[in-house]
């Protein structure tokens, strides 16, 4: 314990912890009252977007999506509730953390940004590189926001914040809790029952803008030059099942890591010791992305790596992964954990949507316990362990009705094969095929593709 903890004046440890400023005409945002992390992004985005192959549009022709591309439901990732502790008392919403490189990022700002807009795009965390461990590439995944060029992190962030308040005001104002000084997408000619409707209508144009943003050239919709957003959609096995799991456990135990050594270094070493607990509870929250994500139906059942794997060329494979992540998380799963909680849960863009209630419950408990460990060990004491919030992690529920998944993997005598459904309309088709083309079936779903006979 740190027993002259208490005794600090509360407010040169928030200065010293916290970077606070007045940024509230910068940052100005609505406070949602249902907000919370969800990391309920996508590989490809909401359900029934339709995808530019080949000069057509698959699926919907309502919105326009592209190999790889992501719509970034980032407003459900940017948490405002997330509760960070100074002297075991709350900490304002509006405090920033300071980052290795002086970067200012809210917790949930950073989830936000984490793997999305921030990382590696050549080598997934969960990738093996040259031997490398899971930590030292997560740490080099993080490195790209919170030690990078602070001029040009500053300049893309500023960018993005503004088309980040833009998506939470029109989600807001869906919600009849908008700003009505704030711009929004919403267009009078579209209708918006729930706040998914935003993502449904307008993620192209925010996927657009984004991307632009981190350096990528749009033309009529279509990617002539990928950005950083891109490059990452395009290679993100670490925001699936069960590579989100490694990856987050690799980062959340570095900011376990990080907090002990605030804490040895505390009584001697103060400001050092507030930059570390910064630090650590930055990575946590970089990490978080990667566990919310867990949380979408659309990231629990993918086979995303071994799609691609297995289908000429790769690029099939993605397409056919964005079919499958759709399906999932517009019917939803049914779910447990290994506490036995059951629920159902869909997929990205619905955060808001009432049917999305207990996920985003479940999901803000376990971010805010991952925010309460790093504080816990700083402050002398157990974490309350890894296992604890691994354990809140949802898995189909074999026990309960799900849609027979479109592709499953499985692995035989060393032998990679993947399974598709074989009525790729009939969700309760429960026969499965091997003898199926990449080629073929992306046809057949961009043709003749009308899932029905939902059984959740």
């Amino acid at each position: 314990m740190l027993p002259d903890l208490e005794k600090i004046e509360e407010q040169e440890l928030r200065r010293k912890l916290f970077y606070e400023e007045d940024q509230e005409a910068k940052r100005k945002s609505p406070r949602l009252v249902s907000a919370g992390i969800s990391g309920l992004f996508g590989l490809f985005g909401t359900t029934s977007g339709g995808i530019v192959f080949g000069g057509r549009v698959f699926g919907d022709n309502s919105v326009n999506e592209i190999p790889g591309q992501e719509y970034f439901e980032t407003g459900e990732h940017d948490d405002e509730e997330v509760t960070l502790k100074i002297l075991g008392k709350i900490a304002p919403d509006k405090n920033l953390l300071i980052l290795p490189n002086g970067i200012k990022l809210t917790y949930g700002e950073i989830i936000g940004f984490a793997g999305d807009f921030y990382g590696i795009p050549e080598w997934p965390i969960c990738a093996e590189v040259n031997g490398t461990s899971y930590k030292s590439r997560f740490m080099d995944a993080f490195n790209t926001l919170g030690r990078g060029d602070v001029s040009s992190i500053r300049k893309e962030l500023s960018q993005i914040q503004h088309i980040l308040m833009i998506e939470k005001n029109s989600v807001a104002t869906v919600l009849g809790q908008g700003d009505p000084s704030i711009p929004t997408v919403l267009d009078k000619n579209k209708t918006y029952n729930q706040p998914s409707d935003v993502y449904r209508h307008h993620g192209l144009w925010f996927t657009i803008q984004y991307d632009t943003i981190l350096g990528g050239y749009w033309v009529n919709g279509i990617p002539v030059k990928f950005g950083r957003m891109m490059k990452l959609a395009e290679n993100n096995p670490d925001h699936f099942q069960p590579y989100s799991r490694k990856v987050w456990e690799a980062g959340h135990r570095i900011a376990l890591q990080k907090a002990e050594e605030a804490r040895l270094v505390f009584r001697a070493r103060r400001e050092e010791a507030m930059g570390l607990l910064n630090e650590a509870y930055a990575i946590s929250a970089f990490s978080c992305h990667f566990l919310t994500d867990s949380f979408s139906a659309g990231h629990i059942r993918v086979p995303r790596v071994e799609l691609p794997a297995v289908v000429t060329p790769e690029i099939t494979g993605d397409l056919l992964v964005h079919y499958q992540h759709d399906e999932d998380g517009k019917f939803g799963l049914n779910v447990i954990n290994d506490d036995k909680e059951k629920w159902r849960c869909f997929g990205d863009g619905t955060l808001y949507d009432q049917k999305s209630k207990e996920n985003k419950r479940l999901v803000r408990g376990v971010v805010q316990e991952c925010v309460d460990q790093v504080w816990r060990v700083f402050n002398g004491g157990p974490s309350g362990g890894v296992e604890k919030i691994l354990r809140k992690i949802p898995n189909v529920d074999s026990a309960m009705p799900n849609n027979f998944p479109l592709f499953t993997s499985v692995s035989e005598n060393g032998n990679l094969k993947v399974f598709r459904r074989k009525d790729v309309n009939d969700l309760s088709d429960f026969r499965k095929t091997d003898n199926w083309y990449g080629w073929s079936t992306l046809a057949l779903l961009k043709y003749s593709y009308d899932p029905q006979n939902s059984v959740v």
